[in-house]
Parts: structure tokens; C-alpha cells; sequence
């Protein structure tokens, strides 16, 4: 709750304060309007979620966000897609099957292991 600013103006307040501009900001909010998220993308926030937003949607939302700030530091002129609930749903690899070939033993049992961390069966 905000007393006298919201979101946006809080995110613009943010930017224009050098010591904390290259902070990532997420932006999430009780009530979603048309325009909303591209404005709130504008302002520099890199995500954008209405509520509720259940815990695994918040934490993919910060995996990806981090991830993305990461990326964005080799190259700045990434670009780089605003991160909503849409987004995080497409981005879900839960019902797809992955094929992975590797030529040998080794290499296919780290593959597995890596997989199994990601939360995949091997």
C-alpha cells in the first residue's frame, strides 16, 4: 500500500534516483488495466503480475528475471520481454518431452543430472 504514490510512480521515482535506477523491479498489482503493462515496461519495470500470484508464478517470475538481468549485462542492448503471467505460463516446460543425445556415458549421465536438478525426470 501505497500512501500517495503508486506503482508507476514509485518505479519512476526509482529510475530517477542513480544510486538505485539499476535495481530490477517487478510491479505487481490488485488491479491489471489495458495499457498497464506497457507502461509499466516503459517505466523500466521488468515484470508485471496481478494478484494473486501464487508462490511457483512469483519464483519462476524471479528466476527469469534474474536470469534476464544477467544476460542483459553481457549485452545491454538485449531485448528483453516484459515478464507476465502469460509469459511465465508459456515459458512452462512441464508437459513437453525432451530428447537429448549424447555420445557418451559421461556426458549422458551429467546431462540426466542437470535435468533431474531442473526438476525433470531422467
Amino acid at each position: 500500500m501505497l500512501a500517495e504514490a503508486n506503482g508507476p510512480d514509485l518505479g519512476r521515482a526509482i529510475q530517477a534516483e542513480s544510486s538505485i535506477s539499476d535495481v530490477e523491479m517487478i510491479l505487481r498489482t490488485a488491479i491489471g488495466r489495458s495499457g498497464d503493462a506497457e507502461l509499466s515496461k516503459e517505466i523500466g519495470f521488468r515484470a508485471y503480475l496481478t494478484k494473486p500470484v501464487a508462490q511457483d508464478a512469483l519464483i519462476d517470475c524471479l528466476r527469469v528475471v534474474l536470469g534476464q538481468a544477467l544476460d542483459s549485462a553481457e549485452n545491454p542492448e538485449a531485448n528483453r520481454p516484459l515478464v507476465t503471467k502469460h509469459l511465465l505460463a508459456e515459458m512452462k516446460i512441464d508437459d513437453k518431452r525432451i530428447l537429448l543425445v549424447e555420445d557418451t556415458h559421461v556426458d549422458q549421465k551429467v546431462a540426466v543430472s542437470m535435468l533431474r536438478k531442473l526438476g525433470r525426470d531422467g
